[in-house]
């Protein structure tokens, strides 16, 4: 997130990502930031890369999602 000129704020991908999964730690934050700076009347600001990043980020499989440990027997 950066803060523009004249009361604006540019959100980048991840504070989108985090407002949006709640099983991010950063959840709760990221939605009270926002909302914070909506109740104050500032500009809030997201680019077309940041969009297609965003739509990417939460359509794509995840393929960390259950991380399994790397043991001695399944190193290869």
């Amino acid at each position: 997130m950066m803060i523009g000129a004249a009361n604006s704020v540019f959100l980048d991908t991840n504070i989108l990502v985090y407002a949006n999964v709640s099983e991010s730690s950063f959840h709760q934050a990221a939605l009270q930031k926002i909302q914070n700076l909506y109740d104050t009347e500032i500009e809030l600001w997201v680019s077309r890369q940041v969009l297609r990043e965003f739509i990417v980020t939460l359509t794509r499989p995840q393929a960390f999602t259950n991380p399994q440990p790397i043991t001695p027997s399944s190193a290869p």
